[in-house]
């Protein structure tokens, strides 16, 4: 039952990372395998179940099937059609003796079809469908030219970041880029090519995160795509963006955090040595825009030199205080998400990484500005956080996104509790409110995207 790897290499001990298999619709115990090894892609066909192998293919340039890629099918009623991917897919017309590639990831030509197959539907030697981390693609011809199917958007998406529009929403996703949503429908941004992230609108431009830099576009056509952050020294695909109070400039937060000021990105924190961490949250207070705090990622394991890893200002960035030594479970844990309220902005509550294993320690609250803080979890699940947030025009109403849902407090509840409606209880990455609209939308990683009344009950 060995594949024909194990006759060219005897003797070695040949481990196999993953290996596609598939059975030939036209012709009942016939297989054919797909993997690689020492750099090198293999096909091998078996004739009776499996029992024996002998190899089709093997060659190099077939790249990146690997353990996570390996997709191999046969067309009905033409054996002699065969498609594998990895990556990329290839197309096999005379039985798999010979491959030639048929995807590409550039965007706007007749072959693009985004990276990463996870698997195929071969309809017939010219229909096939193409299911991969960008989204689903379509052929009627073999391959010569590809059809991207994902306009209407998808109830799957692995989200990463939200941001609201004049006239709509858009969000990040993993490998998919950006999505819009306007006028009841969704539109795949194809051109952002990559892993999208978090996006804002500033006055007339939107600035979406893609692959972890920013890009610029109008925001009445989100046409016009350009690079447009400050040089950075890591680039985080979670980076986040947020828009100052006054509407007139951006913050993104990276490796640092950077204010947009006209035309030119300024960093805030040059002062602060993040010692490779990068910038994890920041808050500005809507009623005091001075007051900005910011954090880092990835605990500090107790480290003796406890310290720089949470900071507040008390004037707009000029300089920082650090008060970490203030918040001590930051040995063991790190801050996902900081809202500062904007009615008592003494007032403040964190998020924190991390499954815990014991006692439970996904919210800290403050109500001396950051001086001190008190374990506020309850009710919360020992999951990771990813956000956090005071929800405007209330006094003490928080909003908590989890691997485990959504979650509201006020300051006079004994607990958190999960925000009622249809949302699952999934991982929520990242939310946003329209007060205006009174309506709460969330982004999930794997169930798309959610809208949610603002009731009453929480607007109170």
């Amino acid at each position: 039952h060995k594949l024909s790897v194990f006759d060219s290499f005897l003797g070695e001990n040949i481990q196999l990372q993953r290996i596609a298999l598939c059975e030939d619709p036209n012709k009942k115990g016939r297989l054919m395998a797909l993997y690689h090894y020492s750099n090198k892609t293999y096909v091998d066909v078996s004739e009776n179940g499996g029992k024996t192998w002998v190899n089709r293919y093997k060659h190099a340039k077939v790249r990146r099937v690997d353990v996570n890629h390996a997709e191999i099918g046969i067309a009905p009623g033409n054996s002699n059609t065969i498609l594998i991917g990895g990556v990329r897919a290839y197309l096999s017309k005379d039985g798999g003796k010979s491959f030639e590639q048929v995807t590409y990831p550039k965007y706007r030509t007749p072959l693009f079809v985004h990276d990463d197959l996870r698997s195929m539907v071969l309809l017939d030697s010219l229909r096939y469908y193409l299911g991969t981390d960008g989204g689903v693609s379509y052929t009627s011809e073999g391959g010569k030219t590809w059809s991207d199917l994902n306009g209407t958007g998808h109830c799957a998406v692995m989200g990463y970041g939200i941001g609201l529009l004049d006239s709509g929403l858009i969000i990040g996703c993993q490998d998919l880029g950006s999505m819009v949503y306007r006028a009841g429908e969704w539109k795949s941004l194809g051109r952002l090519y990559g892993d999208g992230g978090d996006a804002v609108q500033l006055n007339d431009r939107v600035l979406t995160v893609l692959s972890g830099s920013i890009r610029a576009m109008s925001a009445s056509e989100l046409r016009m795509e350009t690079h447009y952050g400050p040089a950075q020294r890591m680039r985080p695909f979670t980076a986040k963006l947020d828009v100052h109070p006054d509407g007139q400039s951006a913050f993104f937060v990276a490796d640092h955090l950077y204010q947009l000021i006209g035309k030119k990105w300024v960093k805030l924190t040059d002062s602060i040595d993040n010692k490779g961490y990068k910038a994890n949250c920041f808050a500005i207070n809507s009623s005091e825009p001075n007051l900005l705090f910011y954090a880092l990622d990835q605990p500090s394991w107790d480290n003796p030199n406890f310290a720089k890893k949470f900071f507040r200002s008390s004037d707009a960035g000029a300089s920082w205080e650090d008060i970490t030594a203030n918040l001590p479970i930051l040995k063991w844990r790190f801050i996902t998400g900081i809202a500062s309220n904007a009615s008592d902005p003494s007032n403040v509550v964190v998020s924190l990484g991390i499954i815990d294993q014991d006692e439970v320690h996904k919210a800290y609250r403050s109500e001396d500005g950051g001086n001190s803080w008190y374990n506020w979890s309850e009710g919360l699940p020992p999951l990771t956080t990813f956000k956090i947030r005071h929800v405007p025009t209330t006094q003490s109403t928080y909003v908590l996104a989890s691997v485990g849902g959504l979650y509201f407090r006020k300051a006079e509840m004994e607990q958190w509790e999960l925000l009622d409606g249809a949302i699952p209880q999934l991982a929520i990455r990242d939310f946003e409110f329209d007060m205006e609209k009174k309506k709460l939308y969330a982004v999930t990683y794997g169930n798309g995207v959610w809208v949610l009344d603002l009731t009453e009950k929480l607007l109170n």
